[in-house]
C-alpha cells in the first residue's frame, strides 16, 4: 500500500496483481489539526493491522 498526503486528504493505495483501489481520506474527516501528525497515526494503525505501507512525501 503506498500512502501519500495532499493539501487537504490522505491518499491510500491498494494495488496489487489483479486490481487496484485508491480511497481518499479528507483530512477534515480525521479532525486534523496537524495533517502531518494524522498522517503519522494513520500509517501506525494500517502496519499495527498488517499492511505494508510506503510513504511518499507531501504534494505541496
Amino acid at each position: 500500500m503506498e500512502v501519500r498526503r495532499t493539501a487537504d486528504a490522505i491518499h491510500l493505495d491498494f494495488s496489487g496483481e489483479a486490481a487496484r483501489q485508491v480511497v481518499v481520506v479528507p483530512l477534515g474527516l480525521l479532525g486534523a489539526a496537524d495533517p502531518e501528525q494524522e498522517e503519522m497515526r494513520l500509517l501506525a494503525q494500517l502496519r499495527r493491522m498488517g499492511y505494508h505501507t510506503s510513504h511518499q512525501p507531501p504534494e505541496t
